[in-house]
């Protein structure tokens, strides 16, 4: 497992809910809810195999609607990776030449 840890840029309570583009060993396919407090993600997920990622949709409390994939995350198989590192990976980044 990879522990997933950061900050979502809000300071609000909420949930992410996560699920796998596709299952894969160990993981089932649906959404799973994961506990934001504060803005703070402290989080475990399994690593994806090439070509697999998570959907991830943040909804504040007391939201009841749908889960709507607003990200893709591809979690590395290390033991912990920054939230930010997910969200802007390197290879996304602007160039600032």
């Amino acid at each position: 497992m990879t522990r997933v840890t950061g900050n979502i840029g809000v300071a609000i309570n909420g949930v992410l809910h996560i699920k796998p583009s596709a299952p894969f060993v160990g993981v089932e396919g649906r959404y799973k809810a994961y506990p934001v407090a504060e803005g703070l993600v402290d989080i475990e997920l399994a690593p994806t195999p090439k070509g697999i990622y998570y959907l991830v949709d943040f909804q504040p409390e007391g939201s009841f609607n749908n889960p709507t994939p607003q990200e893709r995350w591809s979690i590395p198989p290390q033991a912990e990776i920054s939230l930010d590192s997910l969200r802007f990976p390197r290879s996304r980044q602007p160039c600032l030449s």
